[in-house]
């Protein structure tokens, strides 16, 4: 059987439900093989570490599992392998929970601007009932989400040369920000003017000025080289995302039982060692970024918050998010209202 032909078989394994020749004879006979798709790329620890666990799922099943990392969108946008993953085109993506959010919007309820203070609320809420929340809401979607989200890291406001120190600082700029609505009305509530511009346009819009800023994480900026076209970082710590590893359910279902307890035990172990380095790569890159040019500020986030609660932020995601959802959510953070 050739390349072309294996893979069509697969994905009809996935998809049709009374298919004679099932998973379970695949694997002994030739392996089982998933296409892995994300949008990050080549050089961001999600990549890293996925080929991590790639690695000792295919050493540990004996070549029953493999799995191929397909970064840098690849095989599509993150909202092409958002359709692909439900479709069974593509069998398991990462993708943050922005992404998933335009599915199932609880999915997103961890983006809540200013929720999470530090790293201990943030595993404790997502490995807890947070995260629970998050994969109950995606299941009924045809999605399987592995049990430990990944670290995206926290985001901070990036400019080209104008220092962000308080809430007026931000107010008539241009902010890139990803495609997601809660991005979107934290800025405007900030007075800043939002733009939802995708990752791989980004340094050619900061370069033309289209954006007078960003907001990311300090493993983004480096990872795309945005340090040459941004030189001031305000450590806003304003937001939290990360990326779960998502599987097709079809695909999940067929699996050997022996192949899911590997795939969930070597996933869950190289996701703590992810979020270790990801935290430490965050405090290293500082000094590093210094090195390039780039100027930290370190703002006192307060002012932020109340500019956000007198606008109505919060109310208003409290109601888009669900009330049940967000009590959920409070238990891990305190009052965020």
């Amino acid at each position: 059987m050739n390349d072309v032909s294996r893979r069509t078989v697969v994905r009809g394994i996935a998809a049709t439900a009374g298919s004679t020749l099932g998973f379970p004879a695949l694997a002994q006979r030739e392996g089982i093989k998933f296409k892995l798709g994300t949008d990050v790329p080549e050089t961001f620890p999600t990549v890293v570490y996925a080929r991590k666990a790639a690695e000792k799922i295919a050493s540990e099943s004996n070549g029953r599992l493999r799995i191929e990392i397909f970064p840098a969108n690849q095989l599509g946008s993150s909202t092409d392998l958002l359709s692909q993953v439900r479709s069974g085109a593509v069998e398991m993506v990462a993708l943050q929970g922005t992404t998933l959010s335009t599915l199932a919007p609880v999915a997103g309820i961890n983006t809540v601007t200013f929720a999470f203070k530090e790293y201990a609320t943030v595993w404790d809420a997502m490995d807890g009932d947070v995260g629970t929340l998050v994969r109950k809401s995606l299941a009924p979607l045809g999605l399987h989400v592995a049990t430990k989200m990944w670290d995206g890291g926290f985001r901070q406001v990036f400019t080209a040369s104008k220092r962000i120190s308080s809430p007026d600082d931000l107010k008539g700029l241009k902010i890139r920000v990803p495609v997601s609505p809660i991005f979107v009305s934290t800025f405007r509530a900030l007075g800043s003017s939002p733009a939802a511009i995708n990752v791989a346009e980004l340094y050619s819009a900061l370069q033309a000025g289209i954006a007078d800023g960003c907001e990311l994480p300090l493993t983004g900026i480096d990872s795309l080289k945005l340090y040459e076209v941004q030189k001031q970082c305000s450590m806003t710590n304003h937001l939290w995302d990360g990326p779960w590893q998502v599987v097709n359910a079809k695909v999940w279902s067929r699996l050997p039982s022996d192949l899911q307890d590997i795939f969930i035990r070597n996933f869950d172990a190289v996701a703590e060692e992810q979020r270790r380095f990801t935290q430490q790569q965050a405090t290293d890159l500082v000094p590093e970024l210094e090195k390039k040019g780039m100027v930290f500020t370190r703002p006192d986030p307060a002012p932020f918050r109340k500019v956000l609660a007198a606008s109505g932020f919060y109310g208003e995601w409290q109601s888009k998010f669900g009330s049940e959802a967000w009590a959920v959510l409070e238990r891990y953070t305190g009052k965020l209202s």
